[in-house]
């Protein structure tokens, strides 16, 4: 997306030259008509009061955040300053301008440290500011706009540099005080998702929710069990994995959340007390679906759940999906599909970990995985204290989760001294991360990363919930495994040999 002159746009809608070639030219397909004839209408109020002609320069139309989808009219970007400009065709309700412009002004203020946000109604010629202060629009002159305008500076940086979605993406497990706070945004998809659940709450039974790591799910799954709970209904959240000390602070919030296990005590007592019940990872349900929907027809339940994370052998976690797919119809499952937590980098590099014949799928190489770091060691102690050395710099490391039961796994001798199992890291996420591989991974003869030692927990799987709980940096310390180590290299340089 290029950087546009307002008068420019507004000259072509007045001389009418809008055309498909035009539209694609200046990048602004996505611009309705009656938004071109907003912005040929600021222009015209702007010259009436200005003849600067800088303040129609640098302006980005219809913007969208990636992955997120969040979009804004007209932005100005500077160095320290940044100004977003909504057009309204003609008046609508305050509270729908309060809302969209608080919206706009939580994602600017993590770019820039000045940030100015302003509607148009075109019908009226009228502006409007948002005060954060006081959380509210009041009126304002058009002189009082351009002033702020006429003062930014240009910059290159494009908007995709600037915003990185997974500032955005809060955890109620790690982010548990901006949770509680609401210092935090849904997506419009998760905000469809929710007012689609909220809206038929009294009218549907039973709800799904699908979403692979990164894509807001338990975000939204915790979000939908708040705001019943201020509709004053009862609402219960099992936990289907290991609890966390977030979720003992949501419980010292007030929020009901248990363990699978205290909940099955209680199904079968039959002492359900509750409007509705929330499963969260519900693809972790073994051999109790069946006498969850026979026990609790009578209750709304909601299912949270991802299908890839699947951590015990006799978890048929598609099997369980399918069931509640088919019990909840096709109109009240939902599935989020855009990965706010994961920018495309890491993600191909784990595609392509997990299976080598995608090395081609992508053009990505060495420079676009710089936040990927490979460690080779065939030494266990001094993998042991190169991992130490990374958790003094407040890396988190996952081990592999052992068997409880059997103590000749080879997989416990790299627990090391970390706290957090690939059990224990499930709905949770971490800015940087660092997963171990050993001698017994290897590749099979269709390129598909396997596991040759005994397990309980399959460590292919285990691998796959450590790397996918990463915000930001992934370092991978490989263990006397030369083998993995090159297919590692190979997809750095996958584009440079």
């Amino acid at each position: 997306m290029l950087r546009q002159n307002l008068l420019n746009l507004a000259n072509l809608m007045k001389y009418n030259l809008i055309n498909k070639e035009t539209i694609t030219y200046f990048a602004v397909g996505q611009c309705k008509k009656h938004e071109l004839e907003d912005i040929k209408t600021l222009c015209s109020v702007m010259q009436n009061h200005s003849k600067e002609l800088q303040i129609f320069e640098n302006y980005y139309v219809g913007y969208k955040i990636p992955q997120i989808g969040k979009e804004f009219d007209l932005l100005k970007i500077g160095s320290n300053t940044v100004v977003n400009i909504e057009l309204k065709h003609k008046e609508i309700k305050e509270d729908k301008i309060v809302k969209q412009l608080q919206r706009n002004y939580y994602y600017l203020s993590a770019i820039r440290d000045k940030v100015y946000c302003y509607v148009f109604i075109a019908s009226k010629q009228q502006f409007y500011y948002y005060n954060n202060q006081s959380e509210s629009i009041v009126d304002i002159t058009i002189e009082e706009m351009l002033d702020i305008i006429a003062t930014i500076d240009d910059v290159d940086e494009h908007p995709d540099q600037l915003f990185v979605p997974i500032r955005y993406l809060v955890s109620p497990f790690n982010n548990t005080v901006e949770f509680l706070n609401e210092q935090y945004f849904l997506t419009n998809y998760q905000e469809e998702i929710k007012n689609a659940i909220i809206n038929h709450i009294d009218k549907h039974t039973i709800f799904s929710i699908s979403g692979s790591a990164g894509t807001g799910k338990t975000l939204l799954t915790y979000d939908i069990a708040r705001t019943l709970m201020n509709m004053k209904l009862k609402v219960i959240i099992v936990h289907c994995a290991q609890i966390n000390e977030g979720i003992n602070k949501l419980n010292d919030s007030g929020m009901k959340i248990i363990p699978i296990k205290d909940f099955n005590t209680k199904l079968n007592n039959n002492y359900i007390d509750y409007d509705i019940i929330i499963f969260d990872e519900s693809q972790r349900i073994c051999n109790e679906m069946d006498k969850i929907f026979e026990s609790l027809n009578k209750k709304i339940l909601i299912f949270s759940h991802d299908v890839k994370q699947k951590l015990n052998r006799k978890n048929k976690a598609e099997e369980v999906v399918e069931k509640i797919k088919q019990k909840a119809t096709k109109d009240f499952c939902f599935t989020l599909t855009n990965k706010i937590r994961h920018n495309r980098e890491p993600h191909s590099f784990t595609k392509k970990l997990f299976n080598f014949s995608k090395l081609k799928d992508d053009n990505l190489s060495m420079q676009d995985y710089k936040n990927i770091s490979i460690f080779y060691t065939e030494d266990l102690k001094e993998a042991e204290q190169y991992i130490e050395y990374l958790q003094d710099k407040n890396w988190k490391y996952i081990y592999h989760t052992p068997s409880s039961y059997n103590n000749s796994e080879k997989i416990k001798y790299i627990k090391f001294n970390s706290n957090t199992s690939a059990h224990q890291a499930i709905g949770q996420e971490y800015d940087n991360v660092i997963v171990a591989i050993t001698e017994d991974f290897y590749y099979t003869q269709d390129n598909k990363l396997q596991y040759r030692a005994k397990f309980y927990y399959h460590p292919i799987e285990t691998l796959f919930q450590a790397i996918t709980r990463t915000k930001k940096e992934l370092t991978i310390v490989i263990i006397n495994n030369k083998s993995v180590y090159q297919r590692c290299i190979n997809i750095m340089n996958a584009n440079k040999i």
